[in-house]
């Protein structure tokens, strides 16, 4: 027999160092299970993952129920890789009532959630070396997506507030520069870009896609865009630009992370012949990928539901109990408008792995901020029980107590 084959060996380069460099957030779920082994599951207080915890709304478990009980012929079988018809056309009322645009069902791709959308996008339009600006700090498989497809992130940084620095955006521009990743309400920070944001960064881009002679992309991924708070107006890239593209899904404005159903679409301002070639590109990738298409009793039992949300007071009133105890701690943290998360730096002095590992201590689970690449600040996610974020904040206070002696 030869020698042993070291195990790296059994994975190609990319994913090795995928593997190194993996998610924070599934990093931290995963030690949040060895410390419940270890310490008790009531000496945990969870706050690392953003996991909706509430039902979905009536109307889909109604519809649920019926097509369990009286299945549609052929409901199980294959169908068109972008999905059923009155599937697609329910989502693109739904789009077209959030953006105050005209989308047409034909132009919507359903999807394996927000992720599978922004795979098949990236596989469309990516050429090898392409780059994707994104805005730290961003959701971290931004990362995976692009370079799974042969390019590159850039990532822009933020002002302090994390609002974008368009001047900033204008100078990372190159001619490789494919695409831009929008998202808010933001993960992991809450924040809601203003409104005129949009039609600014549009300008820009246009200018941009002048010059290289082929459309350089603002893509909107806003699976909060419903979780917004304080009667915050969320502006659309839809009616700002040309080029511009939404991805989302269910998952959490109805509460269906687990269902995988999403979508992606080009706004209605792009020409009749690039939307369809656009979209004969999804469908065709949806398909090559692996997805194939939405789960099929899924897309079903979203129609007439897509409206709805799930109990936003409840999300409310955990943002509101968060922010108050951060702040009450002593820490600068900038209010959440949506999503369901909070950011704050952390204490003068401290790192956000050192801050993290004395959290662990004490039995909380936050992300480390470079995780989505900010360093020196933490995510902490509200979809908790009160009690459980009253004794993480206690907690939080005993640390930062401990840090200042």
């Amino acid at each position: 027999m030869g020698g042993q084959l070291v195990p790296s060996a059994f994975v190609s380069g990319q994913i090795n160092t995928a593997i190194a460099n993996s998610s924070w957030i599934r990093r931290m779920f995963e030690e949040g299970v060895t410390l419940r082994e270890k310490l008790g599951a009531e000496n945990v207080f969870d706050l690392s993952i953003g996991n909706p915890v509430l039902e979905p709304p009536q109307k889909f478990r109604d519809n649920l129920k019926k097509l369990a009980a009286n299945p549609p012929p052929g409901i199980h079988r294959y169908m068109s890789n972008a999905g059923f018809p009155d599937a697609r056309e329910e989502v693109a009322g739904y789009i077209s009532g959030s953006h105050g645009i005209k989308v047409a069902a034909d132009d919507v791709v359903l999807t394996c959630g927000a992720a599978g959308a922004s795979n098949i996008f990236m596989r469309t339009v990516l050429e090898p070396g392409d780059e994707v600006i994104v805005l730290p700090p961003y959701f971290v498989e931004y990362g995976a997506y692009v370079s799974q497809h042969g390019g590159r992130i850039v990532p822009v940084p933020t002002d302090d507030k994390f609002m974008p620095d368009l001047d900033a955006i204008r100078a990372a521009i190159t001619a490789k520069t494919r695409a831009i990743i929008l998202n808010s309400p933001n993960n992991p920070t809450g924040v809601i870009y203003p409104k005129d944001i949009y039609a600014k960064l549009g300008n820009i881009l246009r200018d941009a896609s002048e010059k290289q002679g082929r459309p350089v992309f603002m893509i909107s991924d806003e699976p909060y865009r419903r979780l917004a708070f304080d009667d915050v107006e969320i502006g659309s890239v839809l009616t700002s630009y040309e080029n511009a593209i939404v991805m989302s899904s269910f998952s959490k404005d109805l509460g269906l992370a687990g269902e995988r159903i999403g979508f992606v679409t080009p706004t209605p301002l792009m020409s009749k012949e690039a939307r369809q070639t656009l979209v004969n590109g999804l469908i065709m990738t949806n398909r090559t990928l692996g997805y194939l298409n939405a789960p099929a009793i899924i897309q079903k039992a979203i129609i007439g539901a897509t409206g709805q949300t799930v109990d936003m007071d409840w999300y409310r009133e955990r943002r509101d109990m968060l922010y108050s105890g951060l702040v009450d701690c002593g820490l600068d943290v900038v209010r959440p408008q949506g999503a369901f998360f909070a950011f704050p730096k952390t204490p003068a002095g401290v790192d956000d792995m050192e801050f993290t590992a004395k959290l662990k201590e004490e039995g909380v689970l936050v992300v480390p901020g470079r995780g989505f690449g900010r360093a020196n600040h933490v995510r902490l996610s509200y979809v908790a029980e009160k009690k459980t974020l009253e004794k993480a904040l206690n907690k939080i206070q005993g640390v930062i107590r401990g840090l200042k002696k």
